[in-house]
């Protein structure tokens, strides 16, 4: 874990409370540099909680130039039936990111369907902390860091939702942080990775940016864990994900864990149409291919943004200025916006054209598309907007069949 320097660093009474959980909050500040350390209570949570939703949430990092750590709430997991802030939780949904209790999302396919027009599968998905450290101009989080410290009592948790969903085989940790920053201090992959090593049919996501793997290659993983990484190519990495790992130094990082004997994804994502991108990613394609052997790649444009959002958060002056002039704000209502379908077809069949020249066993597939952009490349990529493989999906265990489709020769 690198050196964190937030300006502030607050903690709850029940992390002093537990043994575990304040020597897991020990272990971390012998690595945060900070002259504001506090204990907070329930007048200071909901303060925190205010802050949380200031003007600065919902706006990029790129607009409001966030470059510094964010401050920093070290908390224990509370379930509702625990929670000793019962009224705070009612009125302030917010502090239920603050305050620990959102531990696990439900991914409901079927209301993303509905309301963002886009494909995605249904499931639960599993978190430890909020906000991140990677300062990446796109990203929408906010300037507090929440950290939760008791995770072996979260995994005492987690034996009911997974005996209770036996659908679910594969389950994504995390996507509201990169837990990798904070270890070996933090411990999460250790509880995680150990944890899932021994559910029978159950395994575990890593999702991260990070490059910092070296606790977990002498892990007891067993097989149960896949580590997946965002990956944008090397110009944009250094443009616009500042404060994360270089292209080269993700790829050196899968490397090492799938000599380690995990199973490896890649998530190129978000896809950033910068000057001459097609060179750009085909050498990413080439470099990635040519070092580790991912079991599955999708491919994401930048979503999630409008025209106005990009425009004052990002350098646009390194984008490809044909693909920024077709920026439609009337998709601000998909969340595959702003860049209208055809382009991101477009920008869709070079990266599976791409992958395929270089590997051609290798399956891709969309992430987060719409249903015409799977009517256009379903066939392409061998898959159907009702069944398919990717990296997070319920079932997308290195054992589902899915990932033998790709060796058959496939149609343009």
């Amino acid at each position: 874990m690198r050196v964190l320097h937030p300006p502030a660093v607050y903690y709850t009474r029940d992390v002093v409370d537990d043994p575990l959980s304040k020597a897991r909050m020990d272990r971390l500040m012998d690595r945060i540099s900070c002259d504001r350390v506090q204990i907070i209570d329930e007048n200071g949570i909901l303060e925190l909680s205010n802050a949380f939703r200031s003007e600065d949430r919902g706006k990029r990092s790129g607009e409001i130039g966030r470059r510094g750590d964010p401050t920093i709430l070290f908390t224990n997991y509370r379930w509702p039936e625990e929670s000793k802030y019962p009224e705070l939780a009612k009125h302030n949904s917010h502090y239920k990111t603050l305050s620990g209790l959102r531990w696990m999302d439900f991914r409901d396919a079927g209301d993303i369907r509905r309301r963002r027009n886009i494909v995605c599968q249904s499931g639960y998905e599993l978190h430890s902390a909020y906000n991140c450290i990677h300062h990446c101009d796109y990203c929408f989080m906010g300037n507090t860091l929440m950290i939760g410290l008791n995770l072996e009592d979260l995994c005492s948790h987690l034996d009911a939702l997974i005996d209770e969903n036996p659908w679910q085989t594969l389950f994504k940790f995390d996507n509201q942080t990169d837990n990798l920053c904070f270890e070996p201090e933090y411990g999460a992959s250790k509880v995680f990775v150990e944890y899932f090593a021994l559910k029978d049919g159950r395994y575990l996501m890593l999702y991260t940016k990070s490059d910092n793997v070296d606790h977990l290659l002498d892990l007891d993983h067993r097989g149960k864990t896949v580590v997946c990484w965002t990956l944008t190519c090397d110009r944009a990495a250094r443009i616009y994900e500042k404060g994360a790992p270089t292209m080269d130094r993700r790829i050196n990082a899968a490397r090492m864990c799938q000599e380690a004997g995990y199973t490896v994804r890649f998530r190129f994502s978000p896809i950033i149409p910068i000057e001459g991108w097609r060179a750009e990613n085909g050498e990413m394609i080439e470099r990635l291919l040519s070092e580790v052997s991912p079991d599955i790649i999708c491919i994401e444009t930048l979503t999630h943004m409008t025209p106005e959002q990009i425009r004052s958060s990002m350098d646009v002056s390194q984008m490809d200025q044909d693909i920024l002039s077709t920026m439609d704000p009337e998709l601000r209502g998909d969340r595959a916006g702003p860049f209208p379908s055809g382009v991101r077809e477009e920008i869709y069949r070079f990266f599976i054209d791409k992958i395929r020249e270089v590997s051609p066993e290798t399956p891709v597939v969309t992430c987060l598309e719409t249903p015409e952009i799977w009517r256009r490349l379903g066939v392409k990529m061998k898959m159907e907007p009702d069944k398919y493989i990717c990296c997070c999906g319920p079932d997308s265990t290195p054992e589902n069949p899915l990932f033998g489709k790709w060796k058959e020769p496939a149609r343009r």
